[in-house]
């Protein structure tokens, strides 16, 4: 599965905010979502996302945020910020 970008073209991932995820706690917190191998895969964005995260229940937030990314239409391009349509495995 690619993930494309209008502006952008093909683009690794595409991001999106754990407010989704974790409510305020994760409020700014940016969730990377990608494809290895043709499976959807959800990682924090950057150091200090995981830095914030430290001593947060990840096991948990990571497999919310899967959840949620699974059934994410709209994420951000990692480069313009633009919306980006994240595909679906069928």
């Amino acid at each position: 599965m690619k993930i494309n970008c209008d502006r952008c073209g093909e683009i690794p991932c595409a991001i999106f905010d754990g407010y989704s995820v974790g409510d305020t706690l994760l409020e700014g917190v940016m969730f990377k979502v990608y494809y290895k191998n043709n499976i959807l895969k959800v990682e924090l964005n950057s150091k200090d996302d995981k830095d914030y995260c430290r001593k947060l229940n990840m096991k948990y937030f990571n497999k919310e945020a899967l959840e949620h990314a699974k059934e994410l239409d709209i994420a951000s391009c990692p480069n313009c910020g633009s919306d980006v349509d994240v595909p679906h495995c069928v």
